[in-house]
């Protein structure tokens, strides 16, 4: 029969060395010889963990000072100590009333001489007024003072009483010496599933007591269990290599015993606690090996690791927000205010669904003209499972973000590509330190006279027109319709825009062919023998959208008219191309259906095309040349933020309208007509708190191409050579929309370098509402490594007036803070890193604090909320309190 013993020499753990051995081994090994002593009677307390001390407090019944602090002791801990403004601020809010309360401050034994009991060294101090007195000789002991008028109450500043006077005292543990055991790590598999450890009914190691460990899904036939105490190993042994492969052993032995598993899936491990004082606080791990024969080459598994923490326990523990301060109110990720005991949503900001922005959700380009630069398609965009609130990937196909937070880091540039303009809902913070580029194309050339197409115009910036392309190359035999140019795209607007009929007829107009007859015959020329032609087409009109686009034109040749004798020659130009028509904004009437966010959320308007016409052909070839397309209009983005809105001083957005191309300089052959500009694009900024934009927004309209050649070298002799100039339309500025709460006594003032420069129309009060805002807080810390037992959450606040109650654990309320409520809570466990506060580890958003998939499933010791309001069910929700309790 194989042997299934696993003796302890087997054990795979590295012994310590024996200096560092011997401080814990003589408490844990006396405990086969010790006499468990009485302990005190176990009080029963509602404890509550300061979030800014991370302590634990309590208070007793009313006791006479002496007998407080014997409590207190008894707990674990001492009368509070109280050492700067905050932590007496909290205190008091949380625990004060109508009694007052036992501090540990005493001049006991040396009048005047007041002393922290627990031996601190804080000097702070909250006197009443008056206070401390000695009255009668016998005041030597402080107390917070209640909240009942004078003479006793002076709202929780300190009082001298005697100490005969029955007061409750406020107890002050450190969690750290809090007696616990929670499991961690994990076992391996073995033949009846993963054996497990864990205390009997959450028990904790108090000193002076019997502590009993369970053991669960041993192997059914008769085995035996080697339970060890040790420290915890920094890094756990795989065991693969002893023949135990997928098994971790996390405990440095100190000391181990046998258990003997008669047959089926259970056994406990009973040992005695010794009384020694020097034990609480102490921190041990354990965990068994298991004998399980024939399941690997070893014939053993292990089970997951306890951490436990020697002492009393406490029980349940409540740890939350009472919103009296701002200070854990994390306002990157929130809109909304913090105060006077109620947390308040700002106006907009949506619901922070896609966690933080990063550029890497676009699409990585590299380095375009210097800058990184990330490519997002606002109709097909995945936001990854790792960071979205409901733990699945989201995919953006209508251009709506929603982050919690978002910063465009300096040397990055965003690029956009869809059918729908970008709109940046950010629940807290929206900060551009780089560049966000919804531009409308430029052209920077000019096809040549062999290219039979005439060129395409630039493309519109992300929602934006595209401008028109040029007329194609006439062959000098008659008319097409394709030989003039086209016109540019008009404005884009959203669906039921109030003024969408007006937009129509905003795109530059394409620049007719000439001359019209299409006919080579009909060119101009000066001389009789070899003469250049002045006839010119006009270039194409500009976008608009404000104002009018500016119409393209030939601006003059050489020629003299027939009739004057002086230059230009009226009959060698053809008719002007008209700019794109403005479009109507104002008035504008908020309405649920016309929001500020997508009225003035506009595409700009492409320029138009130039014409196909032979300019500067010589007379012996008579050479035609397609016409220049249009500059694209500039593209739409919104920028909405619950909470700041921040263009940094090297940051920008560009809703710039498109060029169109130019060409200058001699020519022998005939060249194209240039085409019009776009109009610029449209950038709104929502803030539900302020505006910083001292960097760059941009909706300065395109230029439109300019044609300035003569012929024939210099001298330029008329009338056998000619110089002609072109011009395309300029397009139209486009729109800027700022809007904060309240506006400063200038209101344009908000809009320091915005181009062109802002007028009143740019700047306006919000009164927007979005249906969903957001509040996050910062951490929390438990202190508790492995995190605790997280039991439930409570959440109080004021709606529409009505106090309501949240809560995961129906026995508090039938009505959880989740999808369907006027209240939405998520809830993040984390690992904290102790000198900076950040986050190390962090688990994933889920809507329960209790049972399976809630906070405790991570074993992390920190968490964070976040809460949101459905305006759809609730005008109005003022949160009263937020309170995670766990359990130690």
């Amino acid at each position: 029969m194989k042997d299934t013993s696993l003796p302890q020499s087997r054990l795979p753990a590295p012994r310590l060395p024996q200096a560092r051995r011997h401080h814990w081994s003589g408490a844990i090994l006396a405990s086969a010889s010790c006499v468990i002593a009485a302990s005190l009677p176990a009080q029963s307390y509602a404890w509550r963990q300061s979030p800014t001390t991370g302590r634990l407090y309590a208070v007793t019944q009313p006791l006479p000072w002496a007998q407080a602090r014997a409590l207190a002791l008894a707990a674990g801990g001492d009368l509070a100590t109280v050492r700067t403004a905050d932590e007496q601020d909290w205190l008091y809010r949380t625990f004060g009333g109508s009694q007052a309360l036992w501090i540990g401050y005493t001049d006991d034994g040396s009048e005047g001489t007041w002393r922290w009991v627990d031996n601190s060294t804080t000097t702070y101090t909250a006197w009443a007024p008056g206070q401390p007195d000695n009255q009668g000789g016998a005041e030597n002991w402080a107390a917070l003072s209640p909240a009942s008028p004078l003479p006793l109450g002076a709202n929780g500043s300190w009082l001298d009483l005697n100490s005969t006077f029955a007061c409750p005292g406020l107890i002050e543990v450190d969690p750290q010496n809090v007696g616990r055991a929670a499991p961690y790590g994990a076992g391996c598999a073995g033949s009846n599933g993963a054996a497990t450890l864990r205390a009997v009914n959450g028990a904790a190691p108090v000193p002076g007591s019997l502590f009993t460990l369970q053991l669960d899904s041993l192997p059914l036939a008769p085995t035996i269990a080697l339970p060890a105490l040790g420290l915890p190993l920094a890094t756990p042994l795989n065991l693969a290599v002893i023949g135990m492969p997928g098994c971790d052993w996390y405990v440095d032995i100190i000391t181990s015993t046998v258990v003997l598993v008669p047959g089926g899936s259970s056994a406990t491990w009973t040992f005695a606690v010794p009384v020694a004082p020097a034990l609480r606080g102490v921190r041990l791990s354990a965990q068994a090996a298991v004998g399980d024969p024939g399941f690997n080459s070893l014939g053993a598994t292990v089970t997951n690791a306890l951490a436990m923490t020697f002492g009393q326990g406490v029980g349940e523990v409540a740890l939350g927000e009472d919103f009296a301060t701002a200070t854990f109110l994390d306002r990157d990720a929130s809109g909304g205010d913090w105060g006077m005991g109620a947390g308040t949503f700002a106006t907009i900001g949506g619901d922070a669904r896609h966690g933080s922005f990063r550029p890497e959700l676009g699409i990585d380009l590299g380095v375009v003209s210097g800058v990184h630069s990330f490519r997002f398609d606002t109709g097909n965009t995945t936001i990854p499972a790792t960071q979205t609130a409901t733990g699945t990937p989201l995919v953006v196909t209508d251009g709506q973000f929603y982050f919690d937070t978002m910063v465009v880091p300096a040397g990055v540039r965003l690029e956009f590509v869809g059918q729908a303009p970008p709109v940046f809902h950010v629940a807290g913070r929206l900060q551009v330190f780089g560049q966000i580029d919804v531009r409308g194309e430029s052209l920077t050339t000019l096809p040549s006279n062999v290219i039979p197409a005439g060129q395409p115009g630039g493309a519109g910036g992300v929602f934006g027109g595209n401008g028109g392309q040029g007329g194609d190359k006439c062959l000098g035999v008659g008319a097409q319709p394709n030989y003039s140019g086209r016109d540019g795209e008009p404005v884009h607007v959203l669906a039921g825009h109030a003024y969408a009929a007006t937009a129509t007829a905003t795109g530059g107009h394409g620049s007719s062919m000439f001359p019209a007859s299409g006919l080579s015959t009909s060119l101009i020329f000066g001389g009789t023998v070899v003469a250049y032609s002045p006839s010119a087409a006009a270039g194409g009109g500009g976008g608009g959208l404000l104002i009018p686009g500016a119409s393209g034109r030939v601006v003059s040749n050489n020629h003299p008219d027939p009739i004057l004798m002086v230059p230009p020659r009226l009959d060698a130009m053809g008719p002007p191309a008209p700019g794109g028509a403005a479009m109507q904004l104002f008035p504008f009437v908020p309405t649920p259906s016309q929001r500020s966010s997508s009225h003035f959320l506009l595409g700009g308007a492409g320029g138009g095309g130039g014409g196909s016409h032979a300019c500067l052909t010589i007379s012996l070839a008579r050479v035609w040349s397609p016409g220049g397309g249009g500059g694209g209009g500039g593209g739409a983005v919104a920028l909405r933020a619950g909470d700041l809105v921040q263009v940094g001083a090297q940051g920008s957005v560009l809703a710039n309208g498109g060029d169109a191309a130019s060409i200058t300089g001699i020519t022998s052959s005939s060249s194209p007509a240039p085409g019009g500009g776009g109009s610029g694009g449209s950038i709104v900024v929502q803030s539900g708190r302020d505006v910083d934009l001292v960097g760059s927004l941009d909706v300065r309209g395109g230029q439109g191409g300019r044609f300035d050649r003569f012929a024939n070298g210099s001298p330029n002799t008329v009338p056998l050579s000619a110089a002609v100039v072109i011009e395309g339309g300029f397009g139209s500025q486009g729109f800027v929309r700022c809007e904060v709460p309240q506006l400063p006594p200038i209101p344009t003032s908000l809009l320091p370098n915005m181009q062109p420069s802002p007028i009143a129309d740019n700047v306006g009060t919000l009164v927007e509402t979005d249906d969903l805002a957001t509040m996050q807080s910062r951490f929390y810390d438990t202190g508790m490594s492995p995190g605790p037992t997280y039991v439930r959450y409570v959440i109080d606040a004021d709606v529409d007036g009505v106090p309501m109650r949240f809560s995961d654990d129906p026995g508090i309320s039938t009505t959880p803070a989740a999808a369907g409520a006027p209240l939405r809570a998520w809830f993040q466990a984390a690992t904290l890193d102790p000198v900076t506060g950040q986050p190390t580890v962090l688990g994933s958003w889920r809507t329960a604090v209790r049972g399976p998939a809630g906070l405790g499933d991570d074993h992390l010791a920190a968490f964070r909320f976040r809460l949101v309001r459905d305006r759809v069910l609730a005008t109005t929700v003022a949160v009263r309190r937020v309170t995670v309790v766990y359990r130690l």
